[in-house]
């Protein structure tokens, strides 16, 4: 059976007017999730799944042959077997990465991490998408693993994720990877005198309400003191900005909307 937590965007389900992300947990076969998964709920899975809920290399899928017939079918260009068998220490999952329109997106790369956040190397990578939107994945099953899609351009964030208990066998269902377009942070930061902050470096951690620490970026301020943050995950989180020299703060749960900038205006940075 299929667990659906919250998370928004991977993450607990953010009332951000779209799509709410969401968490799926896979529960495959005799799979019994820890009461309390390591860091944030977490980890890789068991023996054979029963429904859907991250990489390494491509999976080539396997051809059904026949225990009657001796000789195997000769390779074909038809769509691949959608169950592929599991190397060693894996469990293999069909992926399909879609927008939020279902249409089929190419180029994502499905990865599987071992902690939910999505910012960590991944422990395993598949090949990037097809036209049609579809690839594999060998997820390692060492422990709970995290999967969903990834953009190299960074100009999409994974919508969902799902979490994967212990465990080898095979993922029958098809995981649908759903891709949004990034978002945009701007703001204009002001020291504690009231200064516009130019010409400074400054970091931001964006953090996941259930998670914690989700996705770094780094900017510099113009001589007015605006800082620009593109390409980052839309959703809900805290944020936490800091300037090289001139303080810090941290600011309650703001939503980011996919393909919007998202302009905070004035932020008052405290002394460090």
């Amino acid at each position: 059976m299929t667990r659906l937590a919250s998370s928004s965007r991977r993450l607990r389900p953010t009332a951000i007017g779209l799509l709410a992300l969401c968490l799926v947990a896979l529960v495959l076969l005799p799979a019994c999730r820890p009461s309390s998964p390591p860091e944030p709920p977490p980890a890789s899975e068991p023996t054979e799944p029963t429904q859907p809920t991250e990489p390494t290399e491509p999976i080539a899928p396997s051809d059904d042959v026949d225990d009657a017939d001796p000789p195997a079918p000769a390779a074909s260009t038809d769509a691949p077997d959608p169950v592929a068998e599991a190397p060693d220490g894996t469990v293999v999952a069909q992926v399909r990465a879609v927008d939020l329109d279902g249409a089929p997106v190419a180029g994502i790369i499905p990865i599987a991490t071992p902690q939910a956040n999505a910012f960590d190397p991944p422990a395993a990578e598949g090949a990037p998408t097809d036209a049609e939107g579809r690839g594999a994945l060998a997820i390692p099953t060492r422990g709970w693993m995290y999967v969903r899609g990834w953009d190299p351009e960074l100009k999409r964030f994974a919508n969902n994720i799902y979490d994967i208990p212990p465990g080898e066998g095979v993922i029958a269902d098809e995981l649908t990877l759903i891709m949004v377009d990034a978002a945009t942070l701007e703001m204009t930061l002001y020291d504690a005198e009231g200064v516009a902050v130019a010409d400074e470096a400054v970091g931001l951690m964006m953090l996941h309400p259930d998670r914690g620490p989700w996705w770094p970026a780094e900017s510099h301020t113009d001589a007015a003191g605006v800082a620009r943050f593109p390409n980052v995950p839309p959703g809900a989180y805290q944020l936490r900005i800091k300037a090289a020299e001139s303080g810090m703060i941290e600011l309650p749960t703001v939503t980011l909307l996919p393909g919007a900038v998202t302009d905070l205006g004035a932020v008052g940075l405290l002394p460090q």
